[in-house]
């Protein structure tokens, strides 16, 4: 793949190549079934290492994030189901995907707590269990490290298809959980704005703030199907 002639580089790893792949931000499979069709998908340059890696991450956090959000949300509509359907061998495509979808529903639940020994602490903001008084929680482990890695890669889309530039050292992203409630008091108490808006309605939405000093360090407030918030802090390390 090649811009204006030169080629171009990985927005990921930031290596040069010849060899390069589209990469969707967000993930295209996590777009919502209620995206409207005339909105346009965003895709960054990367090459086909960081383009796999990414796949695996995403793919893994869509089923297990799948499982517990809310299903009946138009910004997340879809999503739950396709994460149960992933997991269900009787949806395999033969039998080798269908033992392939079975060992993955049983390889979350072997690693999922329950009740009791569900630590309080590690809960992900607004994840919170809202089942009734007889249901036994249940938590779904999910690696931090896939967390940070997709804020890491909104960020770095953003700032390439926006700003036409790339996210590399000194400069470092670094994640932080947040709820809904978190991002209220941001916005009204801490720093009211202004806010650049970046979105692909209803499912994906970004507000960014950055330092007018060097246009680089900023803060990016990150709402995936109004459910899984996220803050993302652009600095120099």
């Amino acid at each position: 793949m090649k811009t204006n002639g030169t080629i171009e580089r990985c927005v990921h790893c930031l290596k040069y190549t010849n060899e390069l792949t589209w990469d969707h931000i967000p993930p295209e499979s996590w777009y919502p079934d209620t995206t409207p069709d005339h909105i346009e998908k965003w895709k960054v340059p990367s090459c086909h290492k960081c383009n796999k890696e990414y796949g695996r991450i995403e793919e893994e956090l869509l089923l297990k994030i799948g499982l517990c959000i809310n299903p009946r949300d138009h910004r997340s509509a879809g999503i739950a189901f396709k994460a149960l359907r992933a997991l269900k061998g009787v949806h395999g495509k033969n039998e080798k995907d269908a033992r392939i979808r079975e060992a993955k529903k049983r390889k979350i639940l072997k690693e999922s707590m329950y009740g009791e020994k569900i630590p309080i602490n590690s809960i992900y903001p607004g994840f919170e269990s809202k089942g009734g008084p007889r249901d036994e929680p249940v938590g779904v482990l999910i690696p931090v490290n896939h967390l940070t890695r997709i804020a890491q890669k909104i960020v770095k889309g953003i700032v390439y298809i926006v700003d036409k530039k790339y996210i590399e050292p000194p400069y470092k992203i670094k994640f932080y959980p947040y709820n809904k409630i978190n991002v209220e008091i941001i916005l009204t108490e801490i720093y009211p704005g202004p806010w650049d808006i970046f979105d692909r309605p209803p499912g994906f939405a970004v507000l960014r703030a950055v330092a007018k000093e060097d246009m680089t360090s900023g803060i990016y407030l990150i709402d995936i199907w109004g459910q899984l918030y996220c803050q993302a802090i652009v600095s120099k390390l």
